[in-house]
């Protein structure tokens, strides 16, 4: 009856754990943004990154992204690696049994069989008879978790998944900006290209209007000389703009887990520039915490060198381990009963009464590195505030930016026109019509390369918010 009542308080005591309990830090938040003027944001919900632009084929490619990277397919593996850790460390928790089956055959050589040679019961046996021992038995040892070691282990390993999980979604924001960013890209390049070759065109008639004026003796070889230099150099860029071209929709392919060559047919011919919506949903500062997973994954951080401080600190306390076994040695195997029948059980109470200060500076070490997560989760808060709000005050700036640039390219449009009239009604000559035609397109040329960049920058904004894996019904 004792036993019994000392193995129920061993049980019952298993329940508590020693160390710190894990609280997440509380950080001060300004409640709104910083940024000087906030009139195309808003405080709405974040929207998906393909949900900021009118491209059903960026929305595609973005799902495709998400199941075909492989990146991402290592990052999932990483996560069920780290469940099968914490399965172990789960296991350590309950009794470990062990069974074990022999047989021995043997026939001695001569003589008779002396004490010893067999299992009991076995002297005295002619030497033509063949001897035959079966045995069966099973162990059992069980760790109680007095002071809740093997908690804190689990507790740690749980923490190691959330940690995987937080840097899958962080690796699915970056790649999901990557992408939307070389995509963007190329749909830039593939503009210029076409403005480009419109301009060669028209600094071909440039050079063809010197020389009809050359030959007429208008003017000097200078200006001729001039425009040829022009569109040399321009021409120059057609063969620089291609291969980019084909740089970029390599780099998508691999992205999305095929080889080069596969989204080239697809992506070569130019498209319209994705027109990125009027009002940008933004959130709240404070939103941050619970979106970017880097932030996510420090709070885990601390929870994880929590559960190794109360670890560590477990091991100064004494271990209690509960053994038993049973089985039976027989010459027949059909026999289970009989003298061939065994059984015990015991228990095992280790302290740790000398390690030199080992267990105690373990303790130490954990505790350095639970403190050293903590400043790593604010730095993180701090770095997380520090990118959104530049990257809203860069957006806000390259979009004004980039709203200038279409005035100025309107202007050079409006220009281009009236030129047309004045050449209509004999007013203006070929060469300034031209001109005014090149400068036309220059300017769009300009404002595409802006608007591209702005889309960019709302790319980059999107990718500090955190944005990109919430509605993920996965992982």
């Amino acid at each position: 009856m004792r036993i019994r009542y000392v193995i129920f308080i061993l049980l019952a005591a298993a329940g508590c754990r020693v160390g710190p309990r894990h609280s997440v830090p509380e950080v001060e938040i300004s409640e709104n943004w910083q940024s000087d003027s906030l009139s195309t944001l808003s405080c709405g919900s974040l929207l998906e990154v393909g949900e900021l632009f009118d491209d059903c084929l960026l929305n595609t490619y973005l799902e495709q992204l998400l199941h075909d990277n492989y990146d991402l397919k290592r990052a999932s593996i990483k996560i069920c690696e780290a469940f099968a850790l914490r399965d172990i460390s789960a296991a350590k928790l309950l009794p470990f049994i062990d069974g074990r089956i022999a047989y021995n055959s043997a026939k001695p050589a001569g003589g008779i069989l002396q004490p010893g040679d067999f299992s009991s019961g076995s002297v005295g046996i002619p030497l033509n008879i063949k001897q035959q021992t079966f045995i069966s038995d099973f162990d059992a040892f069980w760790e109680i978790d007095l002071f809740g070691r093997r908690q804190r282990e689990v507790e740690s390993a749980t923490a190691s998944i959330q940690m995987e999980r937080a840097s899958y979604h962080d690796l699915i924001v970056s790649l999901t900006a990557e992408f939307s960013r070389t995509y963007l890209k190329l749909r830039e390049r593939q503009k210029c290209l076409e403005l480009v070759r419109k301009e060669r065109d028209v600094l071909k008639e440039i050079v063809e209007e010197y020389q009809k004026r050359l030959d007429q003796g208008l003017d000097s070889e200078f200006f001729l000389l001039d425009s040829e230099k022009d569109y040399e150099q321009l021409a120059a860029e057609v063969p620089m703009l291609e291969g980019e071209i084909l740089s970029l929709i390599y780099h998508l392919s691999i992205l999305l887990g095929k080889p080069p060559e596969a989204l080239v047919k697809e992506l070569s011919s130019a498209a319209e520039l994705p027109q990125m919506i009027s009002v940008i949903p933004v959130g709240f500062p404070s939103d941050l915490l619970r979106r970017r997973p880097d932030i996510r994954f420090a709070e885990r951080q601390i929870a994880k060198a929590t559960a190794d401080v109360g670890v560590a600190v477990a091991d100064l306390f004494p271990k209690f381990t509960l053994t038993g076994n049973y089985g039976f040695q027989n010459l027949h195997l059909g026999n289970t009963r009989g003298n061939g029948e065994s059984w015990g059980y015991g228990g095992n109470l280790i302290t740790p009464f000398f390690h030199g200060g080992s267990l105690k500076a373990n303790v130490k070490r954990f505790q350095f590195i639970r403190m050293e997560s903590l400043m790593a989760y604010e730095q993180a808060v701090l770095r997380a505030l520090e990118e959104s709000e530049s990257t809203i005050a860069s957006f806000l700036k390259s979009r004004e930016s980039t709203q200038n640039r279409e005035k100025g390219w309107m202007r050079a449009d409006q220009l281009f026109a009236h030129g047309e009239r004045l050449y209509e009604m004999g007013l203006s000559d070929t060469l300034r019509l031209l001109e005014r035609k090149r400068r036309a397109i220059q300017a769009e040329r300009e404002w595409a390369t802006s608007y591209v960049e702005t889309e960019i920058q709302l790319i980059a904004l999107y990718k500090s918010l955190g944005s990109g894996w919430q509605n993920l019904s996965f992982l």
